[in-house]
Formats: C-alpha cells, sequence, structure tokens
C-alpha cells in the first residue's frame, strides 16, 4: 500500500471514529427490565409505605428521606424490598387479578370484573422501584426520564426526591432528572401509580403499560419529540421539509448548526443539507427550517410501506454535539367529499377495524412483538387501517409504519381545557412523523355536547390546534346520531365527518353536505362467541342473542345453560334494543355500495377484557372481535375477508352435531 493510500485509509478511519464518537454523545438506554412491585393501599398509610405520613415531606422540601425506614420514596439502598414481586415493563397488574362476580353489574361490565376501583383499596395503588447505574463520565449531560404510559395518576420520584406527577394513563411523559443523580452510584426510581379512577368506559389496565427509557444527551441538543417532517411530491421529487427545535441548556451562549441527512433503506444518503451557523443564548432555543429533495422517492404505501431515515446532527465548536434519528415515509393523502380516500392519488377504501391495547395473558401491557403479530393477524383479514379510543404507544405506530397499516389516531381527552389541549398536543408532536397516521380523531361519541354549543365551542379550538402542529392532516370525531340530527356542534368544526353507525343518516347528511368528506369511524359487527352458535328470536340478525322467555333476558349455551341476565344501567338489555342499527352484513354493504364513502373501522377487530353487556358474570370479555381475545378467528372473520382480499375464502362452521337442535336451521355468524 502506498503512503497515499495509507493517509487515506488514516483518515477514513479517524472520521469514522470522530463520527462514531459524536453519535455516542445522545444515548438512549432501555429500562424495560427488573423493576420491583407491590401493592400500596387507597387511605392505609401504613400499607401505603407512609405516603402522605405528615412526618414525612414527601412533595415539598426537597431531600432525600432523612428516615430511610418507612417511605417508598426513600430510595435509600438498604430499603428492603426483597419480597417485591419482579415485573418487566410494559407491566399490568389487574390482569392477574381474580374476577369479582360481586361488582355492581354496571361497573363490573365496563371493566371486566376486576377490582380495581375505588371500592378496592388494596388492589388499586401499585408502587414500583428500578435500580440503574450512571456513570461519573456522564455528570453535566442532560438526562431524561421518559414514560410512554402509565395507567394512571402517576407520581416519580429519584432518589427521595419529588419529580413529577402525570394524570392521563393515555399519553406519555418525560421528566429531566439530570440534578437529582448520583453519578458514579446506584439511582432508583419509584413511582406511585394510582389506577382508582377510569378514563374510558373500559379495561384499561393499571401500572406501567408501556416502555421507559433514559436518555442521554448534551446541553446544546435537539428537543425530545425530535425534528417535524413533511413532505409533498412535484415533478417525480419529494420536497421534505424539516423544522428542528435545538435547545441550549448550557449557561452561556453557543454557537449551533444542524446537518441533515436523509439515508434510503440501504443505507445510501440520497440528500443532504447544513443551516447556517446560529448563536444561541444561554438557556434559550433556536428553530432551524430546511429543505431537501429526494429523486424518485418510494412512496410509503400499504403494499410497500418504504422508509426514509432523517439523521439530524447538531455541530457546535467544530464537532458533532448531537444527533437525532427519524423514520419518516412519502406520501400523500386526500379526503375527496364525492370519491373517498386517495393515499398516493389513487383511490383507496379504508378497510379498518377499531382495537383497543388488550390482548389475552397480558392485558393492556402489550409488548413490543406482540404489536406485530396482532397486526399480522389483522392483515390477514384483509385489514388495511386501524383504530383506537386513545393515542397508540409509539411501538404500535412504529409496527403500524414497517407493515403499512394505515392508522386514526385519537386522543383520549375531548374539551379546551388546559388538560384536555395538553394531551392533544402531547399525541399530536409525539406522533405526527409516523407515515401511518392518516387521519387525527378529537373524540368519541361524547354524549350531548358532541350535538350542541358547547361542543362546536371546543371542538373549534381543538381542530386549531391540531391544524397548527399539523397543517398536513385531516381532523375527524366518531359522532352517533342515535335518533338525533348531527347538523351542528362537532360536525360544523370537523374537516372529515366521522359516523359511528347512524346508517339512516348518512345519505341524508352527504346530500346537505356536499363539500365534506365523511369516513365510517365505528361500524357493526357482529355478537358471537367463537364456536358458538346460539339461534336468534330478534330481528337484530344472527349473533350470539339474548333470548327472552316469559319477561327474563338470558343467553343460552349450546348445551342449554342459561347464564344470568345483563343489565345496562339497571335495565333488561335484550338483543333487540342492543345500541346499533345495521347487522354486519348491512353496515359494510352500505360502505361498500357508496363510492362517496372513505370506507369504516368495524367495532372491533380483536375481543377485549370489559365491556361484557349484554352478557354478565360469569364473561369478562366483550364478543364484538372478528376474532377473540387470543386471536383466534371466528366465523365472522372468513366474511369480511372474502370482502377485503382477492384470495378465495371457503370456511365451514364448526358444529356439526348439536344435541337437541337437530333438524334446526342454525345460524353461523
Amino acid at each position: 500500500m502506498n503512503a497515499k493510500a495509507i493517509r487515506l485509509l488514516l483518515t477514513l478511519c479517524l472520521i469514522s471514529m470522530n463520527f462514531n464518537h459524536a453519535l455516542a454523545r445522545r444515548e438512549i438506554i432501555s429500562l424495560d427490565k427488573d423493576w420491583k412491585f407491590h401493592f400500596g393501599h387507597s387511605y392505609n398509610i401504613k400499607k401505603d409505605f407512609y405516603f402522605g405520613d405528615s412526618t414525612r415531606l414527601q412533595l415539598a422540601k426537597l431531600e432525600p428521606d432523612p428516615y430511610g425506614t418507612h417511605s417508598i420514596e426513600g430510595t435509600i439502598l438498604k430499603f428492603d424490598d426483597q419480597d417485591w414481586q419482579k415485573v418487566n415493563i410494559p407491566h399490568d397488574w389487574s390482569v392477574a387479578l381474580p374476577y369479582d362476580a360481586d361488582q355492581v353489574p354496571e361497573m363490573g361490565s365496563r371493566y371486566g370484573y376486576k377490582p380495581v376501583d375505588r371500592a378496592y383499596p388494596e388492589t388499586s395503588i401499585g408502587w414500583y422501584r428500578k435500580r440503574f447505574e450512571v456513570s461519573e463520565g456522564d455528570e453535566g449531560k442532560i438526562i431524561t426520564l421518559a414514560f410512554d404510559g402509565v395507567f394512571k395518576d402517576s407520581t416519580v420520584w429519584v432518589n427521595g426526591f419529588h419529580i413529577g406527577r402525570h394524570w392521563s394513563g393515555h399519553t406519555g411523559f418525560e421528566y429531566d432528572i439530570s440534578d437529582y443523580l448520583r453519578y458514579g452510584e446506584t439511582n432508583i426510581i419509584a413511582v406511585r401509580v394510582d389506577a382508582s379512577l377510569h378514563e374510558g368506559w373500559f379495561y384499561e389496565g393499571a401500572g406501567i403499560i408501556k416502555e421507559v427509557k433514559l436518555i442521554k444527551t448534551d446541553p446544546l441538543h435537539i428537543e425530545f419529540v425530535g425534528p417535524y417532517i413533511t413532505t409533498t411530491q412535484e415533478d417525480g421529487k419529494a420536497v421534505v421539509e424539516v423544522k428542528t427545535k435545538v435547545l441550549n441548556e448550557h449557561f452561556d451562549a453557543r454557537s449551533a448548526g444542524l446537518t441533515l441527512e436523509i439515508i434510503d433503506q440501504g443505507g445510501k444518503v440520497i440528500a443532504t443539507d447544513s443551516s447556517a451557523v446560529r448563536e444561541i443564548q444561554a438557556r434559550a432555543e433556536h428553530n432551524f427550517a430546511q429543505t431537501l429533495r429526494v429523486e424518485n422517492p418510494a412512496l410509503w404505501s400499504v403494499e410497500a410501506p418504504n422508509r426514509y431515515t432523517l439523521l439530524a446532527q447538531v455541530q457546535s465548536g467544530g464537532k458533532t454535539v448531537d444527533y437525532y434519528r427519524t423514520r419518516f415515509g412519502i406520501r400523500s393523502l386526500k379526503f375527496d367529499p364525492d370519491r373517498g380516500f386517495f393515499l398516493n392519488g389513487e383511490r383507496v377504501q379504508i378497510k379498518g377495524v377499531c382495537i383497543h391495547q388488550n390482548f389475552a395473558g397480558v392485558g393492556a401491557a402489550i409488548p413490543r412483538a406482540m404489536h406485530y403479530y396482532r397486526l399480522k393477524l389483522l392483515k390477514e383479514m384483509g385489514v388495511n387501517a386501524i383504530r383506537s379510543h386513545y393515542p397508540f404507544s409509539k411501538s404500535m405506530l412504529e409496527a403500524a409504519d414497517s407493515m403499512g397499516v394505515m392508522v386514526m389516531d385519537e386522543t383520549r381527552a375531548a374539551g379546551s381545557t388546559g388538560e384536555a389541549l395538553g394531551q392533544l398536543e402531547w399525541m399530536v408532536t409525539n406522533h405526527r412523523n409516523h407515515p401511518s397516521i392518516i387521519l387525527w380523531s378529537m373524540a368519541n361519541e361524547e354524549g350531548g355536547t358532541q350535538r350542541d354549543i358547547i361542543g362546536r365551542r371546543y371542538m373549534k379550538k381543538m381542530v386549531d390546534l391540531t391544524h397548527r402542529l399539523d397543517p398536513g392532516r385531516m381532523v375527524t370525531a366518531g359522532v352517533n346520531a342515535w335518533g338525533a340530527k348531527v347538523d351542528f356542534g362537532f360536525s360544523q368544526e370537523l374537516d372529515v365527518m366521522g359516523f359511528n353507525y347512524s346508517l339512516g343518516f348518512i345519505d341524508e347528511y352527504h346530500k346537505n353536505h356536499p363539500q365534506q368528506p365523511i369516513v365510517g369511524t365505528e361500524l357493526s359487527n357482529v355478537l358471537v362467541a367463537r364456536g358458538v352458535y346460539v339461534p336468534s328470536d330478534s330481528d337484530g340478525g344472527p349473533g350470539l342473542d339474548f333470548e327472552l322467555k316469559d319477561g327474563v333476558g338470558g343467553y343460552y349455551t349450546p348445551e342449554g345453560v342459561l347464564l344470568q341476565p345483563a343489565t345496562r344501567e339497571g335495565r333488561l338489555f335484550p338483543a333487540n334494543t342492543i345500541e346499533r342499527n345495521a347487522t354486519a352484513y348491512e353496515a359494510w354493504q352500505f360502505y361498500a355500495d357508496r363510492k362517496y364513502l372513505a370506507g369504516g373501522f368495524l367495532w372491533t377487530g380483536f375481543d377485549y377484557n370489559g365491556e361484557t353487556w349484554p352478557i354478565s358474570f360469569p364473561n369478562n370479555s366483550s364478543q364484538f372481535g372478528a376474532m377473540d381475545m387470543a386471536g383466534f378467528p371466528k366465523d365472522i372473520y372468513y366474511y369480511y375477508q372474502s370482502w377485503w382480499t382477492d384470495k378465495p375464502v371457503l370456511h365451514i362452521a364448526q358444529h356439526w352435531n348439536w344435541h337437541g337442535q337437530e333438524g334446526k336451521d342454525i345460524d353461523v355468524l
């Protein structure tokens, strides 16, 4: 090798070493393993590790626990937690609790008869502890503790110092814990979780149900949510607009420049841009706006979920001090009032399902790999879109991005209060780079306010905030008519009208609002248990029916066993009064026949804990799914598969011999 080649090799090695050293300045560490868990108590201070004891100042006069004997937030290492349960995150403690048949029927039905609410003080509070190390070399960095979701009302301490409190169980949060760490020593996180109150009307779990991370950065760094990326297409090129907020948390001014690279799926850098150097004052920030272009972009779609990586690097003083990698996709979205939904200029019918973050055995604490498994099952059925009643977890959105599943992302708290708008802002700013998200949803069936002046007022503010945070997507909400007109309230502010059921109103609404696109935010499915066939005397179509005999409602199994009557708000709830106005067959045929409809989301893809009506205990889960809680298909699954895929579908029902039903026709869906 000649001298020139040696010099070139050494130069490349130095560049590589410097680059790798630079990227090492941002470190993301999973804290999902090796937590300790123990139940607390809603009102017994001793059983709640003396939380709230007035002799132990836990939320004021910040100091490590001077006693080191009782208080859980006193994280002295000699605290005895040997008898605490070892758990990994995500963790849902309620899924392992015994069922309680004596719950108030309405509450038990909604939440799956699990003993988690104010009536169960011993199983509604949970404590978590986690030990972790931080090196001496990390002192001076910004160290952030990030939770993607804790259900719910969490209080966090680090080394005995109260760090913060977060109310909602469906949004994430993060804390800068840099000042409270013991560098070069063991540190302890303590989290108290109060799941006594629910946010929804369905099973939501209890505990640290989503991932936890520790993030280390230079004081001159990109903000937690990362760059905001938008794309447009023109003349065979993609224009990529990138907005990046850089924070200077030093106590003196620093110069900073931002270099961007777009990397394709093969690892090749295909576009770059470097900003001008800016001086950022001490404890201040600067917003960088840059534009890059991609020739002949590989578009993100349901069939080909192509993605790119944006690498943003902060330079200061001749070196890279921070970096941020963001995956994104290039695609176009359009909702048309006459022709439905278009992805990349082609009409795509939304063949969607609603799903809860809920699965057999794990409850609301779904591991990362299980998100991919669930989406795989749905895609085999022909599903191309999903929706829930709260923001999806970040790991679920990553799975949807990579597998080509479209998402309607919905906030849980509707309103214009600081709490409601804060939850909405968190969802949009944390999720807006995901190409799978095609529509933001502001609410679901918000009682009377969805059709009155109060609802219109707060919806106007929610839509305005969403448009300012993410101008490139439209906004909808799930509105149910149930015998009332929907021309006033939410509908006046939404970009896309969302109908839950209500088939009898949709054509008239479209005629009166010809400029507003429409999507079926929730469609009828059947009520049926997998492999159970029940003859129907109602006019509600085939399914799991509520047979009336002598004025008493009951569910009769194939063996003739009568399960106890279900109640809803203290009333008998027979099948012919179930809150739906069409069978599954009628609902999808309705949407398939109307080109102006963008498609819809059936309720639901999977069964889930809670919402057991019309069947009460010992049933502990819904029966709405096309698949059961473990992901095994019901007969209705194959009906949708025949509609939603091009594959030939032949499915044979399971029952051949049913004692006592010889010679009778049996509905199998």
